[in-house]
């Protein structure tokens, strides 16, 4: 089962990737790859990997992780009942599917990484890890759209922000999911690809 979803998860991957190399011009490109060779970028890429080992957010340990993991326990679907069934707390994840979908797979993993070697630490690190690919994909997204600003102004602006630093690595809230999806879906509303860009905005 677990080699099942790990393959699926790939070629999901690999089918995204493609479809987006597909969207991206080439000056998109070249903005993506000028970022990530920013000195900037990586010094609080690092910092924000330091803060998601070294802090846990209450309300991962008290709220999200055990919903998660009731989830997973219970096969993925429908994870509302299985956490429920546990006896969970009911406020434990008050979010559409979109938002569970969006922090299963890295989670499940972290999860199967903590059964396999009796640890309790990757679960909590693959859902944290999460956030910091949306932080990430937030990141570019806005880069993309917002064109006329320099990298360096982006990335002082929010890339090293310390709100959303705090928001998203020490009180732990999930909310840069759906504006991650919200900007998705004004960059592809500007390439015309308008039913790709209503679906992202009905997940946001």
């Amino acid at each position: 089962m677990e080699g099942i979803i790990t393959n699926m998860l790939f070629m999901k991957f690999n089918n995204m990737n493609s479809k987006l190399n597909e969207i991206l011009s080439i000056e998109d490109k070249r903005n993506i790859n000028d970022i990530n060779k920013s000195t900037i970028f990586k010094c609080f890429l690092g910092l924000k990997i330091f803060f998601l080992i070294i802090f846990t957010p209450e309300i991962f340990t008290k709220w999200f992780i055990p919903f998660m993991q009731n989830g997973i326990n219970g096969g993925f679907l429908n994870p509302w009942f299985y956490h429920f069934q546990a006896l969970g707390d009911q406020l434990a994840f008050p979010y559409g599917i979109s938002m569970y979908i969006s922090y299963l797979p890295l989670t499940w993993l972290g999860f199967f990484t903590d059964n396999l070697i009796g640890s309790t630490f990757f679960t909590k690190f693959g859902f944290a890890l999460t956030s910091l690919f949306f932080d990430y994909s937030t990141l570019i997204a806005i880069a993309l759209i917002a064109k006329k600003f320099s990298n360096k102004v982006i990335l002082i602006a929010y890339w090293c922000s310390p709100i959303s630093i705090y928001i998203l690595y020490f009180h732990g809230q999930l909310d840069i999911v759906p504006v991650f999806f919200l900007l998705s879906s004004i960059f592809l509303l500007e390439k015309r690809l308008i039913l790709l860009s209503a679906v992202l905005f009905g997940l946001a």
